[in-house]
């Protein structure tokens, strides 16, 4: 039995398949329509609807067959999906490929394939519609034509379904936007408001300190607000693409070392210690970018670190570099990421609930992050250990001296 190899772009395969939620979901009407279709028109006995991930075929819809997977090694869609059009084996007991295959020699004893991949997003094949016989055939022009037609109209079903998705998260991300809005402007602005009212009213009768605590107060959420105005100015602009990024070699020793000096007092204030790992030689750190833009990560990310750590905690920033890339680390050992929050902690709104000091925020730092990093021709990385630690590292194309 030959495996089938692993397509070039299966990372962007699979990734799609995630994000159309559709793996291990029930039954639909729409599908079953289609494979009964397909089984009729090809006169055959099994039809599937086959979707890879990376160690399975699973089946949205099956005609003629009870289970609803199998293992990735033994389907003989992983090998239709490497092409364009039909893939056909007349007789799989006389193919080399296949003729050992368990699901021929063993139930339920296949002896003919015909599939045609499914081919969503310009060009990303996440499976196939199949039809399959327990006798050796071949399909005339005509049913081949109409299989493909077949197979056209599942892609059509599963694109509009990562469309209907796409709508309902821009739907719930207007709702949390409202929400957001409605709680954390209307809270500091309720603040200021009254402090100043305590203050106009009885101007005559507060002492200086009772004047300069209310004071403290109204300033101390005027900064919060225009926190929160920023953000959403931010992820705006990175979004609609309309922020022009100020392009200079520069070093993310020397930004790391920025941000420490920025966020030291907030550290302590949260009863935690920066401490600091960058190389001594600035010229091994190179990277082309925004300064300011790369500032406002290493700034979020040691902040936040802060913000989710237990008092006592050593924060530890890292910036290290290998041939290509430049690496900036944030370690804390605060309560950590659970793994199903750990896909979605960049969206937009998206905040984790087990902040040690309960900070308010927007929700957007994170994403206003992977946006700039992205921008940078960089990546994001996060690994938690609940309850241990949770390490966020930035990855940037390394500059060489000899370059700059």
């Amino acid at each position: 039995m030959q495996i089938a190899p692993i397509p070039v772009n299966e990372i962007e395969r699979l990734q799609i398949l995630r994000n159309m939620n559709i793996l291990d979901s029930p039954e639909e009407q729409v599908y079953d329509d289609l494979t009964l279709l397909a089984a009729n028109i090809c006169d055959t006995p099994i039809a599937l609807i086959s979707l890879l991930d990376e160690k399975r075929q699973w089946f949205k819809s099956h005609k003629g067959l009870d289970v609803t997977e199998t293992p990735r090694d033994f389907a003989v869609c992983a090998h239709a999906i490497l092409g364009e059009g039909l893939f056909e084996v007349p007789d799989l007991d006389e193919d080399e490929r296949f003729f050992d295959n368990p699901l021929v020699i063993g139930s339920p004893f296949l002896k003919f394939y015909a599939g045609i991949p499914l081919i969503v997003e310009g060009n990303l094949h996440v499976g196939t519609l199949c039809v399959l016989d327990y006798e050796p055939k071949k399909l005339n022009a005509k049913q081949s034509n109409m299989l493909q037609a077949l197979a056209n109209q599942v892609s059509m079903q599963l694109e509009l379904r990562m469309k209907r998705q796409a709508c309902e998260k821009l739907s719930k991300t207007k709702d949390d936007f409202i929400t957001m809005i409605n709680h954390e402007l209307r809270t500091p602005l309720t603040a200021i408001k009254g402090a100043l009212s305590l203050m106009d009213k009885n101007a005559m009768k507060l002492t200086s300190d009772e004047k300069s605590n209310l004071t403290h107060i109204a300033h101390r959420n005027t900064d919060r607000l225009l926190n929160i105005v920023n953000d959403i100015i931010d992820i705006t602009k990175l979004s609609a693409e309309k922020t022009k990024l100020n392009w200079e070699v520069t070093s993310l020793a020397y930004i790391a070392n920025l941000a420490a000096d920025l966020n030291d007092t907030l550290c302590k204030d949260y009863g935690s210690q920066l401490v600091c790992e960058l190389p001594d030689n600035h010229l091994q750190s190179l990277v082309e970018g925004d300064e300011h833009w790369l500032l406002q990560v290493a700034t979020s990310l040691i902040s936040n670190a802060a913000k989710f750590t237990y008092p006592g905690d050593t924060i530890i920033l890292t910036v290290a570099h290998d041939v290509n890339s430049v690496y900036l680390t944030v370690k804390d050992h605060g309560p950590g990421i659970v793994e199903e929050m750990v896909p979605i902690i960049f969206d937009r709104f998206e905040q984790i609930n087990n902040a040690i000091h309960k900070p308010p925020g927007t929700g957007l730092g994170l994403s206003i992050c992977k946006k700039v990093v992205e921008l940078h021709q960089g990546r994001i990385e996060v690994e938690s250990e609940p309850g241990n630690q949770t390490i966020f590292r930035v990855v940037l194309p390394r500059v060489h001296p000899n370059v700059a």
